[in-house]
């Protein structure tokens, strides 16, 4: 990786960052700190991943790349960061098939806003669109044919503090397109709010709830359901 910060005055100051990636097939990806999964009823290691099995940037070498570009620091909007990023993933390909995906790639685009607005209160929204291209979905169409999908998301957010307390609202859209024939569509919507508040000790506690609307979860009577997650969390914060 390598960075270059620049200094445009009124025009604010920008982070230029690369990244050249390979995915990790060492034996930590075998372990619940890089994978962590779970069934009903047990956790389990994952297995470790072998540059044979191929798939998104897994490769022999580091051939594939992401590009971001920050800003901060704006005359205009003192409080205001932006990111833009370039995403580009080489696909490996399955000895024991032959088969390589396509290569995938993606662009993402985020603003976030700070207003202090008195000493213990402040507001936080962000916004983030993200577009990503070829995404291979692991069957085949109608035809035959591998299934891919361009996958649009965006995402709006508001974070709101006083003092120890947190309160933050999030709604994020997910929408497949450009599907071959017979490839249904996994469109999603989440819903999300949650409150928390923090002592000075270090501990803290929160209470969350998401609504999810997927297009391909449907019942008996082929509507789609809306499914209600709620959760509840204790928290130490130990500083080092």
């Amino acid at each position: 990786a390598g960075s270059y910060t620049a200094d445009a005055g009124a025009a604010g100051k920008h982070k230029a960052t690369a990244y050249i990636l390979k995915r990790d097939n060492t034996f930590l990806s075998q372990t619940l700190l890089s994978y962590p999964s779970a069934t009903a009823v047990t956790s389990y290691l994952p297995e470790r991943l072998h540059t044979d099995v191929g798939g998104p940037a897994n490769t022999e070498l580091p051939e594939s790349f992401v590009l971001t570009l920050e800003g901060s620091d704006y005359e205009f909007a003192p409080g205001l960061r932006t990111t833009l990023a370039y995403r580009y993933l080489k696909s490996g390909e399955n000895k024991a098939t032959g088969f390589t995906a396509k290569d995938t790639s993606g662009i993402a685009a985020t603003a976030f806003y700070t207003w202090q607005i008195t000493d213990k209160l402040k507001w936080e929204p962000m916004v983030e669109l993200v577009q990503l291209s070829d995404v291979d979905l692991g069957y085949n169409d109608n035809n035959g044919n591998r299934a891919y999908t361009d996958r649009n998301y965006w995402s709006a957010a508001s974070f709101l503090y006083y003092g120890g307390w947190i309160w933050s609202a999030a709604y994020t859209d997910r929408s497949d397109h450009n599907l071959g024939p017979g490839v249904v569509s996994d469109d999603v919507s989440l819903l999300t709010s949650s409150i928390s508040y923090y002592w000075d000790n270090g501990w803290g506690v929160g209470a969350g709830w998401q609504r999810s609307h997927n297009s391909s979860l449907l019942d008996p009577a082929f509507r789609v359901m809306d499914t209600d997650t709620f959760g509840v969390s204790v928290m130490y914060y130990l500083p080092f």
